[in-house]
């Protein structure tokens, strides 16, 4: 409701867990239209969860684990974009397949991103990373080997 004054636990109601109705240190939530549903990044538990928000699920699914998430984006077709802290990267998963792919950042030189954080990615799939220990936002159109520092720096 929009005039309520509680809210309503959607996801995590078990407390802080490793367990599938527990989560520990959330940092990113969006929702998937096309499901009906959130996906958000259980940081500490290393994995990006979904949970339906039409069958009034009690516990998530893992769509992805070993992944140190904390932002997420969803392009048109449907791909799931998620920063990586440990990996030093941006990640384009396929929620069909399961599949993901480094598209900004990682370890190549010149490539570098140091704690990307937030994420946005536009109609025509530039990535706005926030690089947060480098104080700064890239941009990374679609395809390209390297981003362009848009605001701050060092």
């Amino acid at each position: 409701k929009t005039d309520s004054r509680n809210g309503e636990i959607l996801a995590g109601g078990g407390g802080v867990g490793t367990q599938l109705d527990q989560l520990n240190q959330p940092t990113d939530v969006i929702i998937d239209k096309r499901t009906n549903s959130l996906i958000m990044c259980d940081r500490q538990n290393r994995r990006c969860l979904q949970w339906s928000l039409s069958k009034g699920t009690v516990q998530g699914e893992i769509l992805f684990d070993n992944i140190c998430c904390w932002g997420l984006a969803i392009d048109d077709q449907n791909n799931l974009y998620v920063s990586d802290t440990e990996k030093q990267a941006v990640l384009r998963c396929t929620l069909n397949d399961k599949n993901c792919t480094i598209v900004a950042g990682g370890r190549c030189r010149g490539a570098a991103v140091s704690q990307p954080e937030g994420l946005f990615v536009d109609t025509s799939g530039t990535i706005y990373v926030v690089d947060s220990w480098n104080h700064r936002v890239i941009r990374w159109p679609k395809k390209a080997k390297q981003g362009t520092v848009i605001a701050g720096g060092n």
